[in-house]
């Protein structure tokens, strides 16, 4: 299983907890970008920040109204991924090509609350599915169980159809809840790291899931 770290929880100088994460066997950097209105925060001052330490891979997750807007942003960093809200999107299928248009691979988030036939159309052309187990908006919130449903049928759909997306849990993944998504490919974890010791924090976690 892949780990992406979010650093969102971090309540140091930004460039300390980057050096520090950066020396880690995080697979990933998931960067938390929110735009204060499609959901209240707005972190989009804080990851710019971020992304001056930042040298490891990027898992980006748009938590934002204009997708548009910050695909045009954060292209040129090269992410790994991007993946924006089907809450936040009246026009999917284009978000979809454009991402991929930058050879960047496509993700969509879903909340908890939403019904996740809504995927259904989009399932064949994405790279990533990712599953909220919290409301998104700001860390440090226990995992909804809610997810789990998500994740069920997404492993079914995928097994049925011979889709190649991948499936990543986000919300309240620390030692005693990531045995309860053993199943997918990635998890992101923000202050169950980033409120320890970064490199034993994500040993603890890949030891769990085995």
């Amino acid at each position: 299983m892949k780990i992406a770290t979010s650093v969102l929880s971090c309540s140091t100088k930004i460039e300390d907890c980057m050096t520090e994460l950066n020396q880690t066997s995080s697979n990933y950097l998931h960067l938390d970008v929110m735009d204060g209105n499609f959901v209240s925060n707005d972190t989009v001052d804080m990851m710019d920040e971020v992304l001056k330490y930042n040298q490891l891979p990027l898992d980006i997750h748009l938590m934002v109204e204009d997708v548009d807007a910050y695909i045009t942003k954060y292209q040129s960093f090269h992410p790994t991924y991007m993946t924006f809200h089907i809450e936040a999107s009246k026009e999917t299928e284009k978000v979809i090509k454009r991402v991929k248009s930058f050879g960047i691979k496509v993700g969509i988030a879903l909340n908890p609350e939403t019904e996740i036939s809504l995927l259904e159309p989009f399932l064949k052309d994405i790279d990533l599915v990712l599953v909220m187990s919290v409301t998104p908006g700001k860390g440090g919130q226990s995992f909804r169980p809610e997810a789990l449903e998500h994740i069920r049928y997404l492993i079914q759909k995928r097994e049925e159809n011979g889709y190649q997306y991948e499936i990543e849990v986000d919300g309240g993944i620390k030692e005693d809840t990531i045995s309860l998504v053993s199943n997918v490919d990635m998890v992101v974890s923000g202050s169950y790291i980033i409120n320890g010791i970064y490199e034993e924090q994500i040993q603890k976690l890949r030891e769990k899931c085995k």
